[in-house]
C-alpha cells in the first residue's frame, strides 16, 4: 500500500468521525478505522510483504469508507480539492498534507472526539488535560506523515504562495464538506490554513 493511499483512508476515518453528521453507528466504525490504520499503516508501507498489515489496512480502509458514506467528510477535503483542480496534486497527497493542519484548527470544536482520536492513535498520557490530549491528535498525524515520507508543506509540492487567496476562495465554495466540519471555516480561515501548510507552521 502506498503512503498516500493509507493517509487518504485515515482522512476519511477522522473526518467522518468528527463530522457534524456523525452518529452512533458511523462513529463506531470510523473510530475503529482510525485505530486499525494508525496501528498498521507504517507496517503496510515499510513491510508490505507481511500479509497481516495489508489485510488490516484493507479492513481499516473499508471501515473508513463506511463511515464516510454515513457521515461525510469535512474541511480537509474542501481544502484539498483546489490543490487537485489547480495544480494536479493527487487527491490522497492533498488530503495527507492538509490533514494535520486542519486537525490543529478543528480540535477545539469537539474536545472529546479529538481525545478519542488521540487515544486511538496511541497518544495517551494521564498527566494531560482533555484539551492537551485532544491537541495530540494532530501531533500523532504529523508524526505518522513524517514517518511515511509525506511532504509536510505546500512549498514541497511546489504550490506558489501567491495562489493561496485564489485557493481559499475556491475551497470555501466546497460547501457540503464545510457544513460537516466541527468548526466553522471562513475564507479567512482557509487562507490561514493554507499559509500554515505552506510554511510548515505548527501550533505549540
Amino acid at each position: 500500500m502506498s503512503a498516500t493511499t493509507g493517509m487518504d483512508a485515515l482522512t476519511h476515518a477522522i473526518e467522518s468521525y468528527t463530522s457534524l453528521q456523525a452518529h452512533f453507528m458511523s462513529q463506531s466504525v470510523s473510530l475503529q478505522a482510525i485505530e486499525i490504520i494508525a496501528a498498521n499503516l507504517r507496517g503496510a508501507v515499510f513491510d508490505g510483504q507481511r500479509y497481516a498489515y495489508r489485510e488490516n489496512m484493507m479492513q481499516g480502509s473499508y471501515l473508513a469508507g463506511l463511515g464516510l458514506a454515513m457521515a461525510g467528510v469535512g474541511a480537509v477535503h474542501a481544502l484539498a480539492y483546489p490543490l487537485g483542480a489547480m495544480f494536479d496534486i493527487p487527491h490522497g497527497m492533498a488530503n495527507a498534507v492538509m490533514l494535520p493542519y486542519v486537525l490543529e484548527y478543528n480540535y477545539p470544536g469537539n474536545i472529546q472526539n479529538f481525545c478519542e482520536i488521540a487515544l486511538a492513535m496511541n497518544e495517551a498520557d494521564s498527566d494531560l488535560s482533555d484539551r492537551e490530549l485532544a491537541s495530540c491528535a494532530a501531533m500523532a498525524v504529523f508524526e505518522l506523515s513524517e514517518d511515511l515520507g509525506i511532504p509536510q508543506t505546500l512549498r514541497e509540492l511546489h504550490i506558489p504562495k501567491e495562489a493561496i487567496p485564489q485557493m481559499a476562495e475556491a475551497a470555501i465554495k466546497v460547501t457540503r464538506p464545510l457544513m460537516n466540519n466541527p468548526r466553522p471555516v471562513s475564507v479567512e480561515t482557509a487562507r490561514e490554513l493554507y499559509e500554515r501548510a505552506y510554511e510548515g507552521e505548527r501550533k505549540e
